[in-house]
């Protein structure tokens, strides 16, 4: 009969020892300074093994085009970028002008592929729609945008700012390119 009752007590031993280890326990160290430990205000620690010293941080950016025309060809381009600074978009656009022919997965420093090209730049946009319309103005052919809230805007606004500026022959020269505010995360 002791020998049963040694062994229930170490089998109820050893299953509560299982127990107590196989759950984690709940610590709340990241507390408010000045607040005792285990209080509302408290969050609980991270679990085991995640790092929140390399999550980083996240950062709300601006949505941001820009449109270049070339002066001999006639031809527009466009160029789109998440960041904070307009005036990168309207280098880029030009930059784009400059070098047509390159393949635009990032910035390039490489010497234009017309380093005479005649670009101008047409508008920047933060957050928005533009398309681009042109028309005869005086013998000239000028281009006309203004951001709107969606492509179909765009394309109208654009096509209606030539037409009053006594534009003829007004008619979409880059179609409409949108561009919206978003979530950018950032490691340390």
């Amino acid at each position: 009969m002791k020998i049963k009752t040694i062994m229930a007590v170490m089998a109820a031993g050893i299953g509560l020892a299982f127990t107590l280890t196989a759950t984690p326990s709940k610590a709340q160290t990241q507390c408010p300074v000045g607040t005792v430990a285990g209080s509302a205000t408290c969050a609980p620690d991270s679990p085991q093994g995640v790092d929140n010293s390399t999550r980083g941080y996240s950062e709300r950016v601006e949505g941001l085009g820009a449109f270049a025309f070339n002066t001999d060809t006639g031809e527009v381009y466009s160029y789109v970028l998440q960041g904070r600074s307009i005036d990168a978009a309207s280098f880029n656009a030009m930059r784009k002008c400059e070098q047509p022919d390159h393949e635009w997965g990032g910035m390039s420093m490489r010497a234009p592929t017309e380093p005479d090209a005649n670009c101008a730049p047409i508008t920047a946009w933060r957050n928005a729609c533009s398309a681009v319309a042109s028309g005869q103005v005086g013998g000239a052919t000028r281009y006309f945008s203004t951001p709107a809230r969606n492509a179909r805007s765009a394309r109208a606004d654009a096509v209606s700012q030539c037409q009053a500026n006594g534009g003829t022959d007004c008619s979409i020269a880059h179609d409409a390119v949108c561009t919206a505010r978003s979530t950018r995360w950032n490691r340390y």
